[in-house]
Parts: structure tokens; C-alpha cells; sequence
């Protein structure tokens, strides 16, 4: 699996941050910047829906024909937007949301994920955003992303792009990016 965040591409974990949710365990506990309680076993009180959205990580992997992408923010977001794009031949974009609901989240509001799966099919008539893509694992290495976070109340808090050609996946989205 790749990872992607504010530190760089890794495999798996850059040590960095908090470990990715496992069933039944929860996350881990500690201060955040604010000097809030970020105790996610105890997600009672904490007060962590004050906290800004911001991106925490992004993970992709690609396995039986299916892309997914997983996005991963301290503070609760909006239904995040995922650009696609080759650069070259046959050069192809690809501009997809993510499902309108968390795939799981902290009732408290301190981290957000939100998960898109991709199936992949053979021709560009098939191709439907949100739901499929064109891309093959063989595309993997000539692709460039750019992924566009929004708050809850649905307003632009970031953007981070990152691949083969950052920059040119910044601008077909049409905003600046953090490349990461």
C-alpha cells in the first residue's frame, strides 16, 4: 500500500502522526497543539469539533482491479474531491467525489476518513465519476493527484497534489496545491 501525507510518500507509516484506525482499537491518545485532550479512546468531552479541518494523510492502494483512496483528517470534513490526471499518451483526467458520508469518523469530532473506491474498466465510455475509473495499476507510476478538503460547512480548507506532475494536477483542479 502507498502513503501519502505531509511528510512525503512512505510505505505503510512514516511513524508520523497517529497509527491508522484498527477494528476494535481504536486510536492513540496525546496533546494536540491546542493543548486539547486527543485521548480518542474517550471521545466524550474533548471538545475537538472546534478543531480546524486539516489533512492528516492520504493512502492508496490497488488491488483486484480496484483503486481505493483513503483520506484522513484531524478535525471532521466534507465529502472530499479527488483529481486524476496522465500526463502522457494517451494523456486522460479524471475528477472524482468522494461518498457524501464518512466511511467512520470520531463522534467527537477530532479525525475524519472518507474512502473511494474505484473499479476499473476498459474504456473511456465506461467511465463514471465517484464509481470507475480508466487507470490501471500499470498507470500507477505516470499519474499525478491533486485531492481538494473541505470543512463541514463545505468551504475549501486545502489543497494537496502529488505524483508524477504536481503541479499540473494543482492547476487542472483549479487551485493551488501544497505538493506533498
Amino acid at each position: 500500500m502507498l502513503f501519502f501525507g505531509m511528510m512525503g510518500l512512505c510505505l505503510q507509516t512514516c511513524g508520523v502522526g497517529p497509527e491508522p484506525p484498527r477494528p476494535d482499537t481504536g486510536w492513540w491518545g496525546g496533546w494536540d497543539s491546542r493543548g486539547w485532550d486527543t485521548d480518542w479512546w474517550d471521545t466524550g468531552d474533548e471538545g475537538c469539533d472546534a478543531l480546524d479541518t486539516t489533512l492528516d494523510r492520504v493512502e492508496q492502494s490497488f488491488i483486484d482491479a480496484i483503486w481505493r483512496h483513503d483520506v484522513y483528517t484531524v478535525g471532521w470534513m466534507s465529502s472530499p474531491d479527488l483529481l486524476i490526471t496522465r500526463a502522457v499518451e494517451p494523456a486522460w483526467t479524471e475528477q472524482h467525489p468522494f461518498p457524501a458520508a464518512s466511511f467512520e469518523y470520531d463522534p467527537a469530532g477530532c479525525w475524519d476518513h472518507f474512502r473511494l473506491d474505484l473499479t476499473l474498466v476498459a474504456d473511456t465510455s465506461a467511465v463514471v465519476e465517484g464509481e470507475t475509473t480508466l487507470f490501471t495499476e500499470a498507470d500507477g507510476p505516470n499519474l499525478s493527484y491533486a485531492i481538494l478538503i473541505y470543512d463541514i460547512d463545505q468551504r475549501a480548507v486545502g489543497c494537496w497534489s502529488w505524483g508524477l506532475d504536481p503541479a499540473s494536477a494543482a492547476t487542472a483542479i483549479g487551485t493551488s496545491c501544497d505538493v506533498i
